[in-house]
């Protein structure tokens, strides 16, 4: 059987919106006719994973944590990721990854005039090892 995996550094249970949303994007497949699939979907499993670094109060970083999930998961319920669970730990690991998409993303497009500075400073920090001189 065909499963669904919900991955969220959030530990609150999502079985219910996870179902919801199943339902819809079955509704919207069988709009377009693609039957087989809308089978496929709609008898699939929902799994919601649990991992080590999953709390129930950073709600700030879920954006940093989705991208390094949709970064690093392949479909295996045991993948490990370099979080801890320790929050020290945890928020150091954020603080790089940060940097990384903040220097992907402002380097990313050809118009943005200011990525060659960002990437400079990015550069430096990488260096540092520290995040001192941020603000200069």
């Amino acid at each position: 059987m065909n499963t669904i995996d919900v991955i969220d550094n959030s530990s609150n249970a999502y079985i219910e919106p996870a179902e919801k949303l199943k339902r819809f994007f079955v509704d919207y497949l069988l709009r377009k006719k693609l039957t087989a699939t809308a089978r496929i979907f709609k008898n699939a499993k929902i799994r919601v994973l649990k991992m080590r670094w999953q709390d129930t109060e950073n709600f700030t970083d879920c954006g940093i944590y989705a991208m390094r999930h949709m970064e690093t998961y392949q479909g295996d319920p045991r993948w490990e990721l370099e979080f801890t669970g320790v929050l020290e730990r945890d928020n150091e690991i954020l603080d790089r990854l940060r940097i990384k998409y903040f220097a992907e993303i402002l380097s990313s497009h050809e118009i943005n005039r200011c990525a060659g500075i960002f990437m400079a400073k990015v550069q430096e920090i990488n260096k540092k090892d520290c995040f001192d001189g941020w603000d200069d």
